[in-house]
């Protein structure tokens, strides 16, 4: 399989061997199913573009039968640790979080501040957000590398640099983040 991908292109290109065809058979399940996740979830985590992305990417990694063990909950759990994280990483390289994360953090920042934000505050925020910061709270909730869990959430905003975003977005909770952004 030959892949090249990005968050807004992919070329796959299919030899007709079984093989190759099982793994256009698995890069479409998965992309399918990952999509349904998106419906119910009533938000958009990645494109379908940005989800057959990283399944090609994962398949290029694995091979389909072990890819599809692991989709079809029949693999072993080191084969199933090992296919989901790459499976995550790839997600990574291929999608755009800032919806997920302006989701994420929409909700984060009305508990934190015992506030309610209104939709426009998450079309705001997800246009306003970088990628990189959509990317490392992605990682940080995926993977668990947040350095500190008992840190301030609201400090914690300040050093992914969404509190530029959030003062532009919500004026009004602005002076709380520029004094967290001064302590």
């Amino acid at each position: 399989m030959s892949v090249s991908c990005s968050a807004n292109s992919i070329d796959v290109s299919i030899t007709g061997n079984p093989l190759q065809e099982k793994s256009d058979e698995i890069l479409e399940s998965v992309t399918e199913n990952a999509v349904s996740v998106n419906d119910e979830a009533a938000i958009e985590f990645l494109t379908e573009e940005e989800y057959r992305c990283a399944t090609a990417k994962l398949l290029n990694r694995f091979e389909a039968r072990e890819v599809d063990a692991v989709f079809s909950q029949e693999a072993e759990p080191e084969l199933s640790d090992s296919v989901i994280i790459e499976w995550g990483k790839a997600m990574l390289s291929c999608g755009d979080f800032r919806t997920w994360a302006a989701s994420y953090l929409t909700e984060e920042i009305e508990t934190t501040l015992n506030t309610q934000l209104n939709s426009d505050f998450f079309d705001c925020l997800s246009k306003e957000l970088s990628e990189e910061s959509a990317h490392t709270l992605m990682e940080e909730q995926v993977f668990g590398e947040y350095v500190n869990p008992l840190y301030d959430k609201t400090l914690r905003w300040v050093d992914l640099g969404i509190h530029v975003p959030l003062n532009y977005c919500a004026p009004e909770i602005s002076p709380v983040i520029g004094a967290l952004k001064n302590a």
